[in-house]
């Protein structure tokens, strides 16, 4: 994998509509060695058409990525609580590693795959007629090939209607598309993790969309190849250097190790953890975990809320101390052993 590659598959992962807040150096190069792994095996060549390497794209996600039925226990009313934890069912992370995600996990899989290849692409959403989809944004995948043309892609929806022996280009015809804007992508994660009601999102005032596959792609062309995709790749730009760089350069700068446990009150976790010149607690954290956290003060770490009516904060020691100042403050050493762990405060 080259470096413009490298690139191309961070800035996917930055979209503010996809998952850069559940990636760790750890999880970012398991995506990225898997990727090198699924590649060899795609028999795609140079001046291999585009079109053909987008169809091996989306057949590759479709036959080795199934859905996440967990992720919806809260929304089909099987559980009470959702598990914070199924977040990471949103990302190529999970669509490439574990085999199995949600929409938004298949739609960031076909984008990193393709682009690998050098082939944009763009994150839209849909509302699916489905009486119990119906409240949540579906995503999919909107591509940018050279010629000019545009394809859509939802390999997650296409298994569907081959299993239930549907027409999946007759199905996306009697779709309503939309390009998700910042009250979109900022809400991604409200009503247990579903996000915003696409019905509320399609009807909010100077929200881009459009009926049927043709009307979108009309939209798309003079949206995206006018002015989106440009206007983004800049924004994201000194983003995805800061963390191609920290990838590159991740093993060559390793300066030693240090131990990192988490207890809860069901079980202590203990892990050995590489760091960097310059690391810090939250970066020693951040890992191994999902965190949540506030000005470097921790509020959630791996789906385990802090509880500020019980009085229940995280808290951390290093080498047996108190920590002295906020985990994003406090440098690591080699050897160091910090220990994170709830403390009720009356």
């Amino acid at each position: 994998m080259n470096k413009k590659q490298l690139s191309d598959i961070i800035e996917v992962i930055l979209d503010p509509m996809q998952g850069k807040e559940f990636y760790n150096r750890k999880r970012l190069k398991a995506v990225l060695d898997k990727i090198n792994i699924i590649t060899l095996d795609m028999h795609i060549y140079n001046g291999t058409p585009q079109e053909k390497i987008v169809r091996i794209v989306n057949n590759y996600v479709k036959r080795n990525v199934v859905f996440r039925r967990n992720y919806l226990d809260k929304f089909y009313g099987t559980k009470d609580k959702f598990d914070k934890k199924e977040l990471i069912y949103r990302t190529a992370y999970a669509a490439l590693i574990k085999n199995e995600a949600v929409c938004s996990g298949y739609t960031e899989a076909v984008r990193v795959l393709l682009a690998y290849y050098g082939i944009k692409s763009k994150t839209i959403i849909t509302k699916i007629p489905r009486r119990l989809h119906e409240a949540s944004c579906h995503y999919l995948t909107a591509v940018f090939l050279d010629d000019g043309s545009i394809k859509l892609l939802d390999p997650e929806r296409q298994q569907y209607c081959e299993k239930k022996g549907y027409d999946f280009q007759e199905y996306l015809e009697k779709l309503e598309f939309a390009i998700p804007n910042e009250i979109c992508w900022k809400n991604k994660l409200i009503n247990d993790g579903t996000g915003m009601f696409a019905s509320e999102y399609l009807n909010q005032q100077g929200v881009k969309k459009a009926k049927g596959i043709i009307e979108m792609k009309k939209l798309l062309t003079y949206i995206f190849l006018a002015l989106s995709l440009v206007t983004l790749a800049a924004c994201g730009k000194n983003e995805a250097a800061k963390l191609t760089s920290s990838t590159n350069n991740h093993q060559s700068k390793v300066q030693g190790q240090v131990t990192l446990i988490l207890k809860t009150d069901k079980e202590s976790k203990k892990k050995s953890v590489e760091i960097q010149k310059g690391d810090t607690v939250l970066d020693v954290l951040e890992e191994v975990y999902p965190v949540q956290e506030n000005d470097g003060f921790i509020t959630e770490i791996d789906g385990i809320s802090q509880d500020k009516d019980k009085g229940i904060y995280w808290m951390f020691d290093v080498n047996g101390k108190l920590g002295e100042k906020a985990a994003n403050q406090l440098k690591v050493e080699d050897g160091d052993e910090i220990k994170f762990y709830q403390k009720k405060y009356n």
